[in-house]
């Protein structure tokens, strides 16, 4: 991520979480219907549910706050995750956990918070949305014999949401993210997680790693969400779900986090469907020995919090305030690494799915349209103050460079090859034209990820591409959101407060239909039929309002783009997510 500092990432990401949040409804708030809540036996103790109604009238059981892992705290600190301690008594689960220690907003917002409430190192915990009649099935008296073949012939596929967040920001219970609507419609069991972030889940360093017996530092965020997938194996039966059948998916840094885990062999058999929106897969990730080196991060971190004159450093870093980390860790980057065999992450996952090592299942990939427009509005337009690119030659380039690829950046004729491909006398403001610039480079990240896979596995691509999807930002002369990076989520989930575009609410139950049925049955079902991904064909489905969903080719220019970013010959780089 080269928006200038790794901390914008997040703080653009909070924007668009609370410009979003305008349009999902306020479920956590709405009235619960008559029925009795329900009690579910998990390995750790008992949880009580509460009871919602979905927009379509289903009753759906909530369990929100389940801690999936001991809390990471003191000596958990940069560690993989312990098992979670029995619950003394019934849990009464009917308020999210605390959000994982992250940065507040720089930029508040009319929509409503953009940081969780009471962000703590303590929070390793997982929400659960299930219908009501996958928990009813269990009430009913059988013979014996059919007790378990009736069970297993009930249960719904699962589907786990991984957050976004540029790995920095991000909490599961975001309005945005309510599974209610998901798991009514889709009739699924939904799932989502907190894992830890910035500095706490992704710190880099040659002192830890000296304390792990396989020699690696970093990814505890990866190894959270690895986690509690194992715990959804353990215990989502209770929950009516079926664990032969569950879905990974995720969003940005969710969706590079769901090729991490397809790539990672720690994962194996833990789901059997992956979808990645918006997660840039084929974008190169660093090695543990680049991040060790990072400045800001790696080994340098243990000097700007105090330690780097300690006896044991690891033991002076868990010993030292989270505000302090967190207040260190706003200028440095943070993000998945490549630590080799003995690690999380083997192989960089765009160079595993091109050699066809990873989890064979069928997978689900995409992008939106207008992928740039946000992390180019939040550098120039929203925060501090609106200071656009100005029409000026020099000034566009070295606009456009901030966004590419920092070898390629260093290069002047290739910023000169992308100024003459996207001139900005063809857009209506120069700050438009670096938006389309690095939308279509982070698209065509997607796409090689997507072609990647296609070879190996059954692979269905679209293409997020409702152009008139309400932005939730002011109006700005001279630049337009469009169907930028995130707008995707509320039509995903069902939570349109209003249908956003004439059309929108049949848009987000298609895509609903879609997903679900991906979860269900390893393939997308609805009406325009949703083909396999061909490489040579480009064929990925076009997501429209107004009825216009259909079949079609991406236009990113990314014959040009792969020239320029081909993983093998550039120097590898913190994610941008």
């Amino acid at each position: 991520m080269r928006i200038g500092q790794h901390a914008a990432q997040g703080v653009a990401t909070q924007l668009w979480i609370a410009s979003i949040m305008a349009l999902c409804l306020p479920l956590a708030n709405a009235p619960a219907s008559a029925q009795q809540s329900f009690t579910v036996a998990i390995d750790t103790g008992l949880v009580i549910g509460s009871p919602t109604t979905a927009d379509n009238g289903e009753a759906v059981e909530k369990f929100l706050g389940i801690p999936y892992a001991a809390p990471p705290v003191g000596a958990l600190r940069w560690v993989a995750p312990e098992q979670p301690l029995p619950l003394q008594k019934p849990l009464l689960a009917n308020q999210f956990g605390p959000g994982c220690m992250q940065a507040t907003a720089e930029q508040g917002s009319q929509s409503g918070p953009t940081t969780p409430p009471g962000a703590s190192e303590d929070c390793l915990t997982l929400n659960v949305w299930t219908p009501v009649t996958a928990l009813e099935v269990s009430r009913v008296w059988r013979p014996k014999e059919l007790e378990e073949w009736a069970r297993s012939h009930s249960r719904l596929p699962v589907m786990v949401f991984i957050h976004g967040g540029g790995y920095v920001t991000g909490w599961s219970g975001f309005p945005l993210y309510e599974g209610t609507n998901l798991a009514a419609r889709g009739n699924v069991v939904v799932v989502s997680m907190n894992y830890r972030l910035g500095a706490f889940g992704f710190l880099a360093q040659s002192a830890l790693a000296a304390t792990n017996p396989a020699g690696v530092a970093g990814n505890y965020g990866l190894l959270d969400q690895r986690a509690a997938l194992q715990w959804v194996q353990q215990n989502i039966a209770g929950f009516g779900g079926d664990a032969h059948r569950v879905m990974v998916f995720g969003e940005s840094a969710g969706g590079g986090s769901v090729c991490a885990h397809l790539t990672s062999p720690g994962s194996a058999g833990l789901f059997s469907r992956a979808g990645a929106q918006s997660g840039f897969c084929g974008q190169p990730l660093p090695t543990l020995t680049q991040a060790i080196a990072a400045p800001g991060g790696g080994d340098s971190f243990a000097a700007a919090i105090g330690c780097s004159g300690a006896t044991n450093v690891a033991a002076c870093e868990r010993s030292v305030p989270a505000s302090i980390i967190l207040g260190a860790s706003q200028t440095a980057r943070f993000g998945p690494v490549v630590d080799g065999p003995s690690g999380f992450l083997p192989l960089d996952p765009l160079a595993a799915f091109r050699a066809g090592q990873f989890h064979r299942m069928p997978v689900l990939f995409g992008g939106n349209q207008d992928e740039g427009t946000l992390f180019v509005a939040f550098k120039y337009l929203l925060h501090p103050a609106p200071n656009p690119v100005p029409p000026d030659p020099t000034a566009y380039a070295a606009a456009i460079a901030s966004f590419m690829n920092p070898v390629a950046a260093s290069d002047p004729s290739i910023v000169q090859q992308v100024v003459d491909l996207y001139p900005f006398t063809n857009y209506p403001s120069p700050t438009q034209g670096v938006a389309a610039v690095y939308g279509d480079e982070l698209a065509c990240y997607t796409e090689a990820a997507i072609k990647a896979l296609s070879t190996h596995t059954l692979t269905y691509g679209y293409q997020f591409a409702a152009q008139n999807v309400i932005a939730g930002f002011p109006p700005i002369p001279g630049f337009t959101f469009g169907t930028y990076h995130g707008s995707e989520l509320p039509f995903v989930f069902d939570n349109l407060l209003t249908p956003a575009v004439a059309g929108g609410a049949d848009l987000s139950a298609l895509m609903n239909r879609y997903w679900s049925s991906f979860a269900r049955f390893g393939f997308p079902l609805g009406a325009p039929f949703w083909p396999p991904y061909v490489a040579s064909r480009g064929n990925s489905m076009q997501l429209r309002e107004f009825g216009q969903t259909a079949v079609g080719r991406s236009q990113h220019n990314c014959v040009f783009w792969d020239a320029i970013n081909d993983p093998a010959s550039v120097t590898s780089q913190s994610p941008r997510r």
